[in-house]
Parts: C-alpha cells; sequence; structure tokens
C-alpha cells in the first residue's frame, strides 16, 4: 500500500502522515527526506529505488527506512506535490489535508512560506497552464511589493488556488482529513491561535478570499 499525504501546506500534513502510518502500520516519509516538489523522486520509490538516507530522526517514530520495509508499502508527507495530485493518485491513495483557510494563511506567515508559497504557485501554474483560473487572477505578488505585508496577501492567494484546484480537478481522487477534526489537534495550543493575524493582515487575507474565481 501506498498512501501520498498532500493538500494545503500547514493543514497538519506532517501530523496526519504520521497518524495514518501508525493507522496502517506502515514506514512514512517526510517531505524533507526527497526534494519536496520533485515527482520524479516519488516514481523512483514507487519503483523500489530507494535512497540511502544517511540518518533516522528519533523523533519521526517509525519503523525503518530499509529497503525491506518500503517495499510492504509506505506513507509519503507531500504537500509540495499538490499540483500532482491526479498522478499520485495513479500510483496510490491520496490523502488530501484540509483546514480553516484563515489558520492556514496564519500559519504560514507565522512559518516564513513566502517563497515556497510563490514557487508553488509556479508549480500548479506550470500543470495547469491552459485552466482559464489564470486569467481571472491578474496580479501576483513578485516580491516587489512595497508593502511590507504583501507576501501574506499572496500566501492568501495560493491557498485560494488551491482550493479552487481541488474543487476542480482533485476532489474525487482523494480522501479529505480535516486537521480541525482530529482528536490530537488543539487549537487553542497551535501557533495561529496564539499568533494571529494582525488587523491589516486580516484586512488583506479577507480581500483575497472574498475575491471572485470562476470554477470553469
Amino acid at each position: 500500500m501506498k498512501i501520498f499525504v498532500t493538500g494545503f501546506h500547514r493543514a497538519g500534513s506532517h501530523s496526519i502522515t504520521k497518524a495514518t502510518a501508525l493507522k496502517h502500520n506502515l514506514p512514512w516519509i517526510e517531505e524533507g527526506r526527497i526534494r519536496y516538489d520533485s515527482f520524479n523522486a516519488v516514481l523512483e520509490l514507487c519503483a523500489g529505488k530507494f535512497p540511502k538516507w544517511e540518518r533516522i530522526d528519533k523523533k519521526m517514530e517509525m519503523k525503518s527506512y530499509h529497503a525491506e520495509n518500503l517495499r510492504k508499502g509506505f506513507v509519503l508527507h507531500c504537500p509540495g506535490l499538490a499540483h500532482k495530485t491526479l498522478e499520485l493518485a495513479k500510483l496510490g491513495n491520496v490523502i488530501w489535508c484540509k483546514r480553516d483557510m484563515l489558520d492556514i494563511v496564519t500559519s504560514m506567515r507565522n512559518g516564513g512560506m513566502d517563497n515556497v508559497s510563490w514557487h508553488l504557485m509556479r508549480c500548479m501554474r506550470d500543470e495547469f497552464s491552459e485552466d482559464p483560473i489564470w486569467s481571472d487572477i491578474e496580479q501576483c505578488y513578485d516580491g516587489t511589493d512595497d508593502n511590507f505585508y504583501g507576501f501574506v496577501k499572496h500566501m492568501t492567494l495560493y491557498a485560494k488556488v488551491k482550493e479552487y484546484f481541488f474543487e476542480k480537478y482533485f476532489k474525487d481522487v482523494c480522501e479529505v482529513i480535516r486537521l480541525d477534526d482530529q482528536d490530537y489537534y488543539d487549537k487553542e495550543k497551535s501557533v495561529s491561535h496564539i499568533n494571529p493575524l494582525k488587523p491589516v493582515e486580516l484586512g488583506m487575507v479577507k480581500e483575497v478570499l472574498n475575491a471572485s474565481f470562476r470554477i470553469h
């Protein structure tokens, strides 16, 4: 069994990957073990070509990265490959992680994911270059915005674009797991709750979320 855990960044994909691995008694692989946006690395894993990782993090609490264990199946943490969801579904089961949108954006801001979100937006556009949504988006944050909080606006746009593609292309091939519904998630202790968006940031988030993207 091969299970791919993707979806929104900062939607509990790490915790959901671990919980899924424990549920199915499988080893799991964190996205940092492969290039996080490399679909070729996934194809190699599925073909039984396993890298020789030099060390195993104790915190990962997995059985082993030894090839004999991985050949039996694995759970791969891969939110950076959301744009490849349709291809992942041909290789195994796909879990799409969701969470309250404001919490996602807040967590992305707190985690400093502005450069990552910009890169992954490009990946989605390259994968679905003919989709008309791109003509609906007049301007994306390109790193030159003179507003200090401009990156928050772009992170929100990236999250909204992911939701668009999930609804249009991915929802029929995924199992959806919401972080908010999991027993192990305590919103009161989350960084998003402890360090919330500032009023100016919240205004930008709402501006993007309220913008109209058509599902063509």
